[in-house]
């Protein structure tokens, strides 16, 4: 019985769904180092794009700080055609990864 307790809380663990972080002030402003024009609302985007094409039945989307912010670009162009990604949404999905695995890199070496 209790075997099969611990199978069902891992396999509902497994599927839960996972939020990639939000947006902060601080985000967007490191991110204008690096792109002049982005908005919050554009790494907004990235973030529901990640949750959208990411994502799905029991596939749970990356999360930022799983990859070191230069290797987001070449994951992001190796899944974009599998993701139905245009180039422009790549862009943004890419700028999104970047901005927020260097935020959690940053908050982690903080520690």
């Amino acid at each position: 019985m209790l075997a099969a307790l611990a199978l069902l809380v891992g396999t509902l663990v497994a599927c839960a769904p996972r939020v990639p972080p939000p947006v902060t002030a601080v985000d967007v402003s490191w991110a204008r180092t690096r792109w002049p024009e982005i908005s919050q609302a554009d790494l907004e985007h990235g973030r529901k794009l990640l949750q959208s094409k990411c994502g799905g039945s029991c596939h749970r989307p990356p999360m930022p700080s799983e990859q070191p912010a230069e290797d987001w670009p070449t994951h992001v162009a190796e899944m974009a055609e599998r993701s139905g990604l245009t180039p422009h949404t790549q862009k943004v999905l890419e700028q999104y990864l970047v901005t927020l695995a260097r935020a959690e890199a940053t908050a982690s070496q903080a520690r």
